[in-house]
């Protein structure tokens, strides 16, 4: 399956259907079933894809540590 296959399949455009499994976005509830079912994946994998992403804190930022 190519990234192109997996944006048509949620209904997203192509960069976002390739961040959106690698953890930087959110899916909604349809697009992660449409995502599981095009990769061949079961129902187990369906919510984690839903959960909004942890971003690690970065080094050069400021504020209260």
């Amino acid at each position: 399956m190519t990234w192109a296959q997996l944006a048509e399949a949620v209904g997203r455009p192509v960069v976002w259907s390739t961040e959106a499994p690698l953890g930087q976005h959110p899916m909604a509830a349809a697009e992660a079933e449409a995502a599981a079912s095009a990769m061949g994946l079961g129902q187990d994998v369906v919510k984690a894809p839903q959960l909004q992403p942890t971003r690690p804190r970065h080094a050069g930022r400021r504020g209260p540590h």
